[in-house]
């Protein structure tokens, strides 16, 4: 049940960060990842010290929002509502900072699924950033080889995020 209540969030956090995007409000997304991340972030107290979760959503942030400001430099990635551009844009970095919670929340389940990490990352993360461009929020250029890039980096970067999580939560 935790789990559905912590994949539910991060989709509010995911939908607010795309639609603020599509509204031109990219400082918006900030405040309701921030707010989300926040109970989120409680609702996990019992379980990681604040000191973990403050290292694995840096970590997180700083893995995810660097990847897509590569991206984004190399004009492989053009996000919409971007005062921050050539890098990716804050919507993206609330994302980011968001989804390292939910990693936390689902380390139980990833590491039991630890065999298929690498093919979930290298189709999932595509997939992701696909359905974001549904929503008109970030194109691709060229398509299939930013979705090729994509799935590459995250079927090796992904894995080893968890892996680092894992031994955070080990010195937890």
């Amino acid at each position: 049940m935790r789990m559905i209540i912590f994949l539910l969030l991060y989709y509010l956090v995911w939908f607010g960060c795309l639609l603020s995007a599509q509204h031109q409000q990219p400082y918006l997304a900030v405040l309701v990842s921030l707010l989300t991340t926040a109970i989120q972030a409680r609702l996990i107290s019992r379980d990681w010290r604040w000191q973990s979760q403050l290292k694995i959503s840096c970590i997180t942030t700083l893995v995810g929002f660097s990847y897509d400001s590569v991206m984004a430099s190399l004009a492989m990635m053009q996000f919409v509502a971007n005062p921050w551009a050539p890098i990716a844009p804050p919507w993206i970095l609330a994302l980011w900072l968001n989804f390292g919670v939910l990693l936390m929340a689902m380390l139980p389940m990833l590491l039991s699924l630890r065999a298929w990490l690498i093919p979930l990352a290298a189709l999932g993360f595509p997939l992701a950033y696909s359905a974001g461009s549904g929503f008109a929020v970030v194109s691709f250029s060229p398509l299939m080889t930013t979705l090729s890039l994509q799935a590459g980096f995250w079927a090796l970067a992904f894995p080893l995020l968890i892996t680092c999580i894992k031994t955070i939560r080990g010195a937890n």
